[in-house]
């Protein structure tokens, strides 16, 4: 049951409210220029790399896992710095923030938000969780529900599930997305094998790999960045201290804050235990975009733009 469980700073930009520089970096694609970057250290002394851009309301966009890093979600949200300050954080033990693996757990984790939610002086936080990091962010509004003002949860595990049933409906669907006759095909197109490979090719192969199974148009590989790097380590501490079973749904179904979630149709997270509770609730979106991986905003972008704007912007429905 426990191997289930597996599962800097830059030239400052002073960017004085004008929309317009940012509308310029946004376009040229300039995005390290618009970026704050810093350590927060934890209580434990762990050093927590933070990074930041954007300017409005701030958002803590809490990156998957367990065991990899943020850079992944940077495209996805980029093209919303005129409109949000969003701040980006890897997770104690993962690439950035390295730490003793003693220091390393599932509470760990969710007391991290709660710090920097200090540091930045904000009563209540905006969050917004890809994959496991939309479990985090859930984990955190059930310690901390005074403290969260709304919750955008992109390809997260259900509210109501377990490591077993997650981990069974991801290998089951790993399997299936490897041996897509389209991944055979990029493979063969860029001349790699599966026995006979040097380092570079290793590395071609394992993104190809990667993207065959977190989206739904192969062709997108090469807007793949970051998320393939994992922290086996990291990955191995978070899974072992994450609890078994977890029922979010109560929570869910009395609090006041706007929640939405987002989903691809294609995506290994399944939906089953979410869309029937879910539907009914007056504070609960549900988004599913079609022909859309587990990186959706790469498969779709202009779909999943709508969508997060709509969810950013949305207020409690009557």
């Amino acid at each position: 049951m426990k191997k289930l469980k597996i599962t800097l700073t830059f030239f400052l930009i002073i960017l004085n409210s004008c929309d317009n520089r940012i509308d310029e970096m946004i376009s040229q694609n300039c995005i390290f220029e618009m970026c704050d970057e810093w350590f927060l250290y934890t209580k434990d002394s762990t050093k927590l790399f933070v990074r930041e851009f954007g300017v409005g309301d701030t958002i803590i966009v809490i990156h998957g896992g367990w065991g990899a890093e943020h850079s992944y979600l940077i495209d996805a949200f980029v093209n919303f710095a005129d409109k949000y300050h969003f701040l980006f954080y890897d997770q104690r033990g993962s690439l950035r923030s390295p730490c003793a693996d003693s220091l390393i757990s599932f509470v760990k984790h969710i007391d991290d938000i709660e710090q920097i939610r200090n540091e930045l002086g904000i009563k209540k936080i905006k969050l917004i969780g890809h994959s496991m990091g939309g479990f985090l962010a859930m984990s955190y509004f059930e310690k901390y529900p005074e403290n969260v003002e709304k919750l955008v949860l992109i390809a997260s595990p259900s509210a109501k599930s377990s490591i077993y049933d997650l981990t069974e409906g991801i290998s089951e669907s790993t399997l299936k997305r490897w041996k897509r006759q389209e991944v055979m095909d990029t493979l063969s197109a860029n001349g790699l094998n599966k026995d006979k490979k040097s380092l570079r090719e290793s590395g071609l192969y394992h993104r190809i790999t990667f993207a065959a199974i977190n989206l739904y148009d192969i062709k997108n590989w090469r807007k793949v960045k970051g998320c393939f790097y994992y922290n086996e380590t990291s990955g191995i501490m978070s899974g072992l201290t994450t609890p078994e079973e977890w029922d979010y749904c109560e929570l869910v179904e009395k609090t006041n804050i706007p929640i939405t979630f987002i989903y691809g149709d294609d995506d290994y997270i399944t939906l089953s235990r979410n869309e029937e509770w879910m539907l009914p609730l007056c504070n609960v979106e549900l988004k599913i975009i079609k022909n859309a991986g587990h990186l959706c905003w790469i498969d779709q972008p202009e779909i999943f733009k709508t969508y997060i704007l709509s969810a950013l912007e949305n207020i409690k429905k009557d």
